[in-house]
């Protein structure tokens, strides 16, 4: 056996090979088990409040979209804990979607300046009310016109945490979203 001024040539040898490939699958095996673990523990999802957020963005662009395509009239009612879109007809606003918020998210509505649509009242059917309904009507906070227009409104989203601000301008271009 022979020796060098380091000692044991064989040793020093055997040493200097490294990690054979059974022992370096190992590693890396361990190593996705433990970044798999970290993974599976990481939330990725997105707040429920932005996830409403962006469902109302895109009801707001779908009803000016809409009415626009539709020549009609549309509607949008905040409720206890969501909101309704209505439809325009010659017998009175009829609700044809609701959305209820993911529970604990607060929304709160100011409506923009006064805006009407006297000016499309023979062009589209507008809702009209006898006196003795007027009691039961249900008339939307927010409209969106033939033309493109829409009631200006500011809607902010809450969730105790967070807020959420969506200012719609009176062409139903939505600005000021911080998501």
């Amino acid at each position: 056996m022979p020796i060098s001024a380091l000692g044991n040539f064989e040793a020093q040898r055997t040493a200097e090979r490294g990690l054979t490939l059974v022992e370096l699958l190992v590693v890396i095996a361990i190593m996705g088990f433990a970044s798999g673990a970290v993974l599976l523990t990481v939330t990725t999802g997105r707040a429920p409040i932005v996830d409403a957020a962006l469902k109302v963005e895109r009801d707001i662009a779908s009803m000016r979209d809409t009415a626009v395509a539709s020549v009609s009239v549309f509607g949008l009612r905040t409720e206890e804990g969501g909101y309704g879109r209505y439809r325009g007809q010659a017998e009175g606003w009829v609700l044809f979607e609701t959305y209820s918020l993911p529970h604990k998210i607060d929304m709160e509505l100011v409506v923009g300046e006064d805006w009407s649509l006297t000016e499309h009242s023979e062009d589209v059917p507008f809702p009209e009310f006898d006196e003795e309904d007027e009691d039961k009507a249900v008339e939307p906070e927010i409209v969106f016109s033939p033309e493109g227009s829409v009631t200006p409104f500011t809607l902010t989203l809450r969730d105790g945490e967070r807020a959420i601000v969506l200012s719609v301008d009176g062409f139903g271009k939505v600005s000021d979203a911080d998501f």
